[in-house]
């Protein structure tokens, strides 16, 4: 089940990326977030 999860992720992050999908999650369970600290942008 997890290994089938993990497998698909490269498919579907061609949809939405990690960083959008994270965010929503936080945004759905109403979680408090400042979105400065979560990521960092790689130069």
């Amino acid at each position: 089940m997890i290994f089938n999860y993990v497998k698909g992720q490269e498919k579907h992050h061609t949809k939405q990326d990690f960083k959008t999908e994270y965010l929503e999650s936080l945004q759905k369970h109403e979680l408090e977030f400042d979105e400065q600290y979560i990521f960092e942008e790689l130069i």
